[in-house]
């Protein structure tokens, strides 16, 4: 009795550990894409001597941002926007994440229409930590569109109002799209299907309106 009540508790406590790690690897994506996002930025705004504002520093921290951008997309359950709730505080306005706040808003594209399916962008905003020297914060965006049985999400990240943006498809888990934006914010208005293999995408390019990719 006691060998399987211990090999049970055991077992308990395994699935309580594995659950903990899964929950918090998305964590561990986000703060890394956090980390790299700070040291990038107080390099890039550092222009006190030469020493720290070379060119091979610069492509390193960036190229480590890159990483960690596409380490938070290629997450399974990166689009959860919930479940990172849930691993932080919650400060009434921000969330607060390893003793970092961050900030989850949900955008409506388009009010006349009065769903959220295909119609939401989600914003995730680092608090504390300034868009060069822009007066807002640093946020990437997420936006996801279910089209045809096919589950895509829109994953952007910008610095100084410019980046490229991925798509990934669920299924697959693997990124079938990306291009370079032209907004700092949420780079499409709209995604819908032409035929199994193209859709038509169009984006907001801000004061120059937008423009329609298959």
């Amino acid at each position: 009795m006691f060998i399987l009540f211990h090999r049970c508790n055991s077992l308990l406590v395994f699935i309580c550990l594995f659950a903990f790690h899964v929950s918090n690897a998305q964590v561990n994506e986000l703060e890394a894409l956090r980390t790299a996002t700070y040291n990038f930025v107080q390099f890039d705004n550092a222009k006190k001597n030469a020493a720290s504002n070379n060119k091979t520093d610069s492509l390193r921290l960036r190229t480590t941002l890159n990483k960690a951008f596409m380490e938070f997309v290629l997450h399974k359950d990166s689009k959860d926007l919930q479940a990172l709730k849930r691993d932080g505080i919650n400060n009434r306005s921000s969330y607060i994440i390893n003793d970092h706040n961050y900030f989850f808003h949900d955008q409506t594209r388009d009010y006349s229409i009065k769903t959220t399916d295909n119609n939401v962008n989600h914003q995730i905003v680092f608090y504390g930590m300034y868009d060069y020297h822009l007066p807002n914060f640093i946020s990437f965006y997420i936006q996801p569109f279910n089209l045809a049985n096919k589950n895509l999400v829109v994953y952007y990240f910008k610095l100084n109002g410019n980046g490229i943006y991925f798509i990934k498809d669920l299924m697959t888990n693997k990124v079938i799209f990306e291009s370079e934006a032209y907004t700092s914010s949420a780079p499409i208005v709209g995604m819908h299907v032409i035929d199994n293999e193209h859709y038509l995408l169009i984006e907001d390019m801000e004061n120059n309106g937008q423009r329609a990719m298959v």
